[in-house]
């Protein structure tokens, strides 16, 4: 994927890679990006599931699934979001989860995280880094014998 400028790279693991928002050298929002294991090839995670998924994760902190939807793609990747509010420590908080899935079963988990008064400054860039998500197929060649 790609992102702007603004985003910056706050902590990376095998698993997950944390990237920060700054606009004006204020913090707006935080972007976790993961990859997810993968299912049968042109089969995706229930939208059904995605949701508990979601529900799960922040417990108490979910007050309400505000929209989920499928996002269009020019390519033939599945894209879908949900949009969650809530609350952490007392701050209403918005969620954005998204969950792409590849034709050949690969998967990617974003969730964007940002105080709802923050929600507008986040401007839909998310949409820039979610929108450049490429799926590669690496091809392994078999070791030829050697003499």
């Amino acid at each position: 994927f790609h992102h702007d400028r603004n985003w910056h790279l706050f902590r990376q693991t095998g698993q997950v890679a944390v990237l920060r928002l700054l606009d004006k050298g204020s913090f707006i929002a935080q972007c976790n990006v993961a990859k997810v294991p993968d299912v049968e090839p042109g089969k995706h995670t229930s939208e059904q599931q995605f949701q508990q998924d979601i529900h799960k994760a922040l417990g108490a902190k979910l007050k309400e699934i505000v929209k989920a939807e499928l996002l269009k793609s020019e390519d033939d990747v599945y894209r879908y979001r949900v949009t969650v509010a809530g609350s952490a420590n007392g701050i209403p908080m918005t969620w954005l989860y998204y969950l792409h899935t590849a034709p050949s079963g690969k998967k990617m988990a974003y969730v964007l995280a940002a105080e709802s008064k923050l929600i507008d400054r986040l401007a839909n860039r998310d949409l820039g880094i979610v929108g450049s998500t490429e799926f590669f197929e690496i091809k392994v060649e078999p070791a030829s014998a050697q003499p």
